[in-house]
């Protein structure tokens, strides 16, 4: 979900909301998210919250050359077991690169990729997502945040009892 975080890289994590509520909807919304820290022990940076539209401009870039889920993979595993700031093109060459991707540096500057970024987004936001991770299940029941197993067998268990 791509967001506006002002800033070249980010913006400090103490400056920002604490929760952002998304609008209602026609989409029953299960829990509101949980402590990602808390339930898997990651650690993203402490100290800034990135700006993530040039990681996902090079995640789209990447898909264009059939590297997504390498790139993506790769990204995940920066921010939140290394604490690397996914903001920064200096970390996003050097992240990319360990995958094969070269070649970015267009991405990162370009605004080519933002239409369908941002169109992306505002399709998440009508269903009231407000948040990653974010599972719609059976296009439904939406679960926000990194949510133990127990949470997500309830919610196919209110699913199964509503059909």
């Amino acid at each position: 979900m791509a967001r506006a975080i002002p800033g070249r890289g980010g913006q400090a994590r103490r400056s920002l909301l604490a929760h952002e509520q998304g609008p209602p909807g026609p989409i029953q919304r299960i829990v509101p998210p949980a402590p990602v820290t808390e339930l898997f022990g990651l650690h993203p940076p402490a100290d800034v919250v990135p700006n993530t539209m040039r990681a996902l401009r090079v995640t789209e870039l990447a898909r264009e050359r059939g590297l997504h889920a390498q790139v993506h993979d790769r990204l995940m595993d920066a921010y939140w077991a290394e604490a690397r700031n996914i903001g920064d093109a200096d970390v996003l060459r050097e992240l990319a690169a360990d995958v094969g991707l070269d070649d970015i540096d267009a991405a990162l500057s370009d605004d080519a990729y933002d239409r369908r970024l941002l169109d992306s987004t505002a399709q998440a936001h009508a269903i009231g997502v407000s948040g990653v991770p974010a599972f719609l299940l059976d296009g439904r029941l939406l679960v926000l945040g990194a949510q133990p197993r127990p949470v997500f067998e309830r919610a196919y268990e209110q699913l199964e009892t509503a059909e």
